[in-house]
């Protein structure tokens, strides 16, 4: 049996990188993952019909997004566990508004995880419900999102397009004691 090195773990990086996807496997396998943040607001906005939205008023949300994000990461019980998304996200988000983001995003921002996988951007990218950035800013939020990461000093590694299971070997092959 592999056994792994203890640690907090960001799978990140533009929207339709297969983020989800890899970390719906990894918890069938008993890995422990936090949920994206943004994507739960945003579904729970659409079903109570609510205005909480990045597209409404990117700082509101933001704000909640870092909240809905503490409040999971408070809860991690496992000592190997798969963040969809990490804190620093955030930042790279009111970066592409334009907007500074808060010195509370920035604090909480420091030292949180132990490695992060930018998941590279798929080549079928497709909007939904909850993502509705078109493919050029996409790219953009994910060159947003490396550069905030390497800006926190975090080890950022970049995880190749490839099959779902052949990503989730190439992680689990980075977290390998």
């Amino acid at each position: 049996m592999r056994k792994f090195l203890v640690g907090k773990y960001v799978l990140t990086g533009g929207p339709c990188t297969g983020k989800t996807t890899v970390l719906q496997f990894l918890a069938g396998e008993g890995f422990q993952i936090v949920p994206e943040a943004a994507r739960l607001i945003i579904e729970t906005e659409q079903i109570k019909g609510g205005k909480l939205f990045p597209w409404i008023d990117t700082d509101a949300f933001q704000r909640e997004v870092l909240r809905k994000q503490l409040e999971m990461e408070s809860r991690i019980k496992s000592s190997v566990v798969f963040l969809d998304r990490g804190v620093p996200d955030g930042i790279a988000w009111y970066r592409l508004y334009g907007i500074d983001p808060p010195e509370e995003l920035i604090q909480a921002s420091k030292g949180r995880y132990d490695k992060v996988f930018l998941m590279s951007l798929l080549p079928n990218y497709k909007t939904d419900a909850s993502r509705k950035e078109d493919p050029e800013t996409a790219e953009m939020i994910h060159q947003f999102i490396k550069e905030t990461y390497l800006e926190f000093d975090y080890e950022i590694i970049e995880v190749p397009h490839l099959d779902v299971s052949a990503r989730i070997k190439f992680i689990k092959d980075n977290i390998q004691k």
